[in-house]
């Protein structure tokens, strides 16, 4: 299949469209794509939806994906990476960071392709309709603080996303009889992946009600993992799709990731992968 590599400003854009059949494309960020009315159907990478009014749509980084349409269509655009929630995508006026959050939503989005196609839940659907209409008057108008305002709404579109996609995967989980409560664990951890300290296995035991050697037996039983091998991986995942999907360089990565240096990281890199992080970074961009 052939594609063409797009890059647009970062940030919210109105598009629309008459019986539109796009060209198979990617981009080197995260973009949101709001139906605001039309029909047609979405083909990302393999997997091809049905989208109306009301849909959204969540493409990664170096996903292949294209629209077809008889009809006129509008969309609601979101062009995001982690510098968009940082203080140097903003003035002095507006600066707030919002990159750690983003970085706690990061897993999920790069890993929720079980439930590709429309992501929002009938609950949220009215919530999201008003989030994307004010969107659109704050670009529209440019008023004073519209940056982070704009900045709020999409990282609070990003929450409701994620919450979606994890309801979906507890949903799912539950019919596979997992344990919900092991789902919490594994939560916590994502979320506090940053933090060594937080980690601990003391600390998580502690965050759980149970005992350090009790606390160890059953994450070895419900993963057959044990806890620091589930965080080594969990880190080697987040570091893969940096190596990916950013700008950030080998020695940044492993300083974010709290490895000790960036040999650290290559070494662990060739234990798990057969590569290094360099190597490993210059083959999946081939």
């Amino acid at each position: 299949m052939r594609s063409k590599y797009i890059i647009q400003s970062i940030g919210v854009q109105l598009i629309s469209l008459d019986d539109i059949t796009s060209a198979f494309h990617k981009h080197p960020y995260y973009q949101l794509v709001y139906i605001l009315s039309g029909k047609g159907t979405h083909k990302i990478n393999q997997s091809v939806f049905e989208f109306s009014k009301g849909n959204l749509f969540l493409i990664k980084p170096g996903d292949v994906h294209g629209f077809d349409s008889d009809h006129d269509v509008e969309f609601c655009l979101i062009n995001f990476n982690e510098d968009f929630f940082s203080e140097t995508h903003t003035s002095k006026i507006d600066s707030l960071d919002f990159s750690k959050e983003f970085r706690q939503l990061e897993f999920i989005l790069n890993n929720y392709s079980e439930f590709q196609g429309s992501l929002i839940g009938k609950d949220d659907s009215t919530l999201f309709h008003s989030l994307i209409k004010q969107l659109i008057l704050e670009t529209k108008y440019n008023r004073i603080w519209h940056k982070m305002i704009t900045k709020n709404i999409v990282l609070l579109l990003l929450n409701l996303l994620s919450r979606n996609i994890q309801e979906s995967f507890v949903s799912t989980s539950k019919m596979e009889n997992t344990n919900s409560r092991f789902l919490e664990v594994l939560d916590y951890i994502r979320h506090h992946i940053f933090d060594n300290n937080l980690l601990r296995v003391e600390n998580l035991a502690n965050q759980f009600n149970l005992s350090v050697g009790h606390f160890s037996r059953y994450f070895k039983q419900e993963s057959n993992m044990s806890i620091k091998e589930y965080i080594l991986y969990y880190k080697l995942e987040l570091a893969k799709a940096r190596l990916i999907y950013s700008e950030m360089t080998i020695a940044q990565i492993a300083s974010e990731l709290k490895f000790v240096d960036e040999s650290h990281l290559n070494k662990l890199f060739k234990k798990n992968f057969g590569l290094t992080a360099k190597a490993y970074k210059q083959s999946a961009k081939k």
